[in-house]
């Protein structure tokens, strides 16, 4: 759900920060849109 998906980008920022990666975050941000993508236009919804 939604509260899912804000921890997920949550944890992304920290490891992000933490690491100071800008790529890391490029990946990070389009894995997030990938699921969500998913989580709204999947066969379950």
């Amino acid at each position: 759900g939604v509260r899912q998906h804000t921890r997920d980008i949550r944890g992304c920022l920290w490891l992000s920060v933490s690491t100071h990666r800008t790529t890391f975050v490029g990946v990070c941000q389009h894995t997030q849109d990938v699921r969500y993508t998913y989580q709204h236009v999947g066969p379950w919804t």
